[in-house]
């Protein structure tokens, strides 16, 4: 898909840089939407305190289920 469709379901789903859709698949067949979501950075804020600069820990793959979008599901992975 394009870079524009990434971009609008970045904004759908409320992500915020360094956050980002990277990539999607919509299988109609399944009634479903997969999403990859990438963080482009080796630091962030600290999110229980606000305190910047913090490392990242891990790059584990994780999988969620979120909102339908029009009717189809949605599982999201961060890598």
């Amino acid at each position: 898909m394009s870079i524009a469709v990434e971009s609008l379901f970045t904004t759908a789903l409320g992500l915020q840089a360094p956050w980002v859709v990277s990539n999607n698949d919509l299988n109609t067949v399944k009634r479903r939407i997969d999403f990859e979501v990438k963080c482009d950075t080796n630091k962030l804020s600290c999110p229980a305190c606000g305190v910047d600069g913090q490392g990242v820990h891990d790059r584990i793959k994780r999988s969620w289920r979120h909102l339908d979008f029009f009717q189809f599901v949605h599982v999201g992975q961060l890598r």
